[in-house]
């Protein structure tokens, strides 16, 4: 690397071991001076990676940012006045782009129930503001008064748009299509 002119920040560099043990093991790596321990979990490109690569600190971190988010838009829009729908689905829509950045990746962990619950829960918050509904409707009513798709169809159609990713741009549209009328 350094006959090229590049050089590396060893102090920024971060180990994680993957596993399928159970118990957590660890090792020490030697980057030019700096000694690096390799760690439970490391954030990369936005997603938190694990050792035993189940996405449990992922799904945590994820639905905990985009609580916050949605709990600050709710703030933004009462219940009572306030913002059009379309505005509040605009807004709404900040937090559904936290929830499913890299879902193409981590998306299986939703077909667990309580990592599902966990995502639902936050994504029920902004379905609540959007559809200025109370806390009492269910998940499936909110969803549909808001006119948003509940989070676990939002998942499955993400996921099969990124499998087919290498279809031409023409194909690509028209797959879009399909998967959005198949989910609806």
């Amino acid at each position: 690397m350094g006959s090229v002119g590049l050089t590396l920040a060893a102090h920024k560099t971060e180990a994680v071991l993957f596993s399928s043990r159970k118990q957590l093991e660890t090792i020490t790596l030697n980057v030019g001076e700096c000694s690096i321990t390799s760690q439970p979990y490391i954030r990369y490109l936005g997603v938190m990676l694990d050792s035993s690569l189940s996405y449990t600190r992922h799904v945590e971190q994820v639905t905990e940012k985009a609580s916050r988010v949605a709990l600050s838009l709710a703030r933004l829009m009462p219940n009572i006045g306030g913002p059009r729908q379309d505005r509040r689905k605009l807004l709404a829509s900040v937090m559904v782009s936290i929830l499913t950045y890299g879902i193409a990746i981590w998306g299986e962990v939703l077909e667990m129930e309580t990592y599902r619950r966990k995502v639902a829960a936050v994504h029920r918050i902004s379905a609540l503001s959007v559809a200025s509904a109370f806390r009492t409707i269910s998940n499936d009513a909110v969803c549909v008064i808001a006119n948003m798709m509940p989070i676990e169809v939002i998942a499955i159609v993400r996921k099969q748009l990124y499998a087919e990713r290498g279809a031409n741009p023409a194909e690509r549209e028209e797959l879009r299509r399909n998967v959005k009328q198949r989910s609806i």
